[in-house]
């Protein structure tokens, strides 16, 4: 309909009157349908990258940790999502994204997705404990498209840290 409105008609009046009401009607259709569009993306892209978020919220949360000497294993589904080197901010701190590695337990935070990868990530999660939940984009509700997230990125902490002060000195 909206095309309709917009398409030429060969009348001499027409010469005349470039923005006739159908055609304004028209134009406002696609200006509302391009605006609407651009909102629903727009919402759903600020939870399309997870691994930087999650990144985020872990400085965040161990801000008092930024000067020690820590270590940091990122996995891969957060290195994909959003994890690059521009938001590795704590400079004492080693970023580690190794692949494949049999054992987590010498890391001191970990971004990992929230099913276990294979055993040996599921075994080493008894050391650790979670400081945050990330969300990821899963979709809209119909019929309002209502955005939908689910848990995506674990924010660990290795438990041998839980007891100690960050702002004590070394």
């Amino acid at each position: 309909s909206a095309a309709l409105a917009l398409a030429p008609r060969r009348k001499k009046d027409d010469d005349r009157r470039l923005l006739t009401p159908p055609r304004l009607l028209g134009l406002a259709c696609l200006a509302l349908n391009a605006a609407a569009t651009l909102g629903l993306f727009a919402r759903a892209a600020t939870h399309n990258y997870p691994g930087g978020q999650a990144l985020s919220e872990l400085h965040r949360l161990a801000a008092p940790d930024r000067l020690q000497p820590r270590s940091l294993h990122i996995d891969v589904a957060a290195a994909v999502s959003g994890v690059s080197r521009f938001g590795h901010a704590f400079p004492a701190w080693r970023y580690d994204k190794t692949e494949n590695l049999a054992s987590f337990e010498h890391f001191d935070y970990r971004l990992a997705p929230v099913e276990p990868r294979d055993e040996a990530d599921a075994r080493s999660r008894r050391h650790f404990h979670t400081l945050a939940t990330v969300h990821a984009f899963a979709g809209f509700d119909l019929p309002f498209l209502l955005l939908r997230t689910a848990p995506a990125l674990l924010v660990l902490r290795h438990s041998r840290l839980a007891d100690v002060d960050p702002t004590d000195p070394p």
